[in-house]
């Protein structure tokens, strides 16, 4: 046997005589002494809590932990409950908003793989809010959100609302008929959802109504005694080293040659429109941008701006068209011989504000009394948190489809 301390063979480590052997038997001596405290339980600090151990166990048994725990046990099934009813309520939101027009049927096919059926509408138990179709084909199974099934909302902005919420703000919305609609914080102080959840709903139903409007007011047809006159809606400053506006300025200055330019400009952004009387029909175009010089008032409807808008050619033959002394509907309205219409005018400067003539050998009262009362509802029907400009710097968009919402809206009233 081969020494474990030196290696050799014919002795152990117990006899082998090299240096330090002596010691390192030794030291192995004392390693094998066991300690004094080794393997020793270590004394318990404190009282003892058997006592108190077996008292909890007791109560939870029979006391008041079995009393606690028989109450979150019942606050757990009707918190189970109370989600499927929330289920049952959003998928007949769901539904609603179906038969509204504001999302389509379950469309044929999946629009991710094209090819594998959908299912009926779910409630997802993680995401008790959303509302999905899963394709039934087991090589794709994608969910597809039910608002991303809709020409009128924002598919990418709504995954934070619920269908109950974005029915309860499109039922308050529409509620206030052919009213000023309400703004996305009175929706959200509504339905409960964050005011910035709500800007793309309202922003999407606007855009629907201001489209039906705009429908409105290309197809309409004027016959019998009609009125006809122009407003502005808001003015702009404009420096005469504008680049946004540097078109505007050019073609003044091409007007004006000679003249001094001045450093500011107002721009009025103006429109024109004509109205039937006895009824809710009217129909309104953007006129032209021009510039006129501070302190300027807004200028008259041009003969152009009158052509270009198209209004004269939405009156049936024979029609009186009734205006506020500008000149140059008249001189549009020959442009349209067979159209034969009338017009006559009320001088406003005059302080005539009505005045009995005779068409067709019949006594009429001209004036523009109905038109103005719809400027004054349309400026009204304009929030005055809009701003003029848009973020690139020209005329905000958005005051024309607002225009044009107010049309739809007044067509309500019908």
């Amino acid at each position: 046997m081969a020494c474990s301390l030196c290696g050799r063979k014919g002795h152990s480590v117990l006899t082998c005589a090299i240096p330090g052997a002596k010691a390192h038997r030794r030291m192995r001596e004392l390693l094998r002494v066991k300690q004094a405290q080794e393997g020793r339980k270590p004394r318990r600090l404190g009282a003892p809590t058997y006592g108190a151990y077996k008292k909890q166990r007791a109560e939870e048994y029979s006391g008041r932990g079995k009393i606690r725990k028989d109450f979150l046990k019942r606050q757990k099934a009707a918190k189970k409950s109370s989600t499927q009813m929330a289920n049952v309520g959003v998928l007949a939101a769901v539904q609603e908003l179906q038969d509204l027009g504001i999302l389509m049927k379950k469309p044929d096919n999946c629009p991710q793989c094209n090819y594998g059926r959908l299912s009926q509408p779910t409630v997802r138990t993680k995401q008790t809010a959303q509302c999905y179709y899963r394709c039934l084909d087991s090589d794709c199974g994608a969910r597809t959100n039910v608002f991303s099934c809709s020409d009128v909302l924002p598919q990418r902005k709504m995954q934070g609302l619920t269908p109950t919420q974005v029915l309860m703000a499109v039922k308050a919305y529409r509620a206030t008929g052919c009213k000023k609609p309400p703004s996305p914080l009175q929706l959200a102080r509504l339905t409960g959802a964050g005011r910035r959840a709500l800007e793309p709903v309202v922003d999407a139903l606007m855009d629907h109504e201001a489209s039906q409007g705009r429908a409105l007011s290309g197809q309409a047809v004027f016959t019998g005694q009609c009125e006809a006159d122009g407003t502005c809606l808001r003015t702009l400053r404009i420096s005469s080293s504008s680049r946004t506006f540097a078109n505007q300025v050019a073609l003044w200055k091409r007007a004006h040659t000679g003249r001094a330019v001045p450093r500011r400009f107002l721009l009025y952004v103006r429109c024109l429109g004509v109205t039937q009387r006895n009824s809710q029909k009217m129909a309104i175009a953007p006129a032209h941008l021009t510039l006129v010089p501070l302190p300027s008032k807004p200028p008259s409807e041009s003969v152009q701006e009158i052509k270009d808008s198209g209004l004269l050619r939405q009156l049936a033959a024979g029609a009186i068209v009734y205006t506020d002394g500008c000149a140059s509907w008249k001189t549009a309205g020959k442009a349209l011989p067979r159209k034969r219409l009338h017009f006559r005018k009320v001088v406003h400067n005059k302080s005539e504000w009505t005045k009995v003539t005779r068409v067709n050998l019949r006594a009429r009262r001209a004036g523009t009394q109905q038109i103005d009362r719809c400027w004054h509802h349309l400026k009204k029907f304009m929030p005055s948190e809009m701003k003029s400009r848009g973020p690139s710097g020209l005329i905000n968009s958005r005051l024309w489809t607002r225009a044009y919402q107010f049309l739809y809206r007044r067509s309500l009233c019908a």
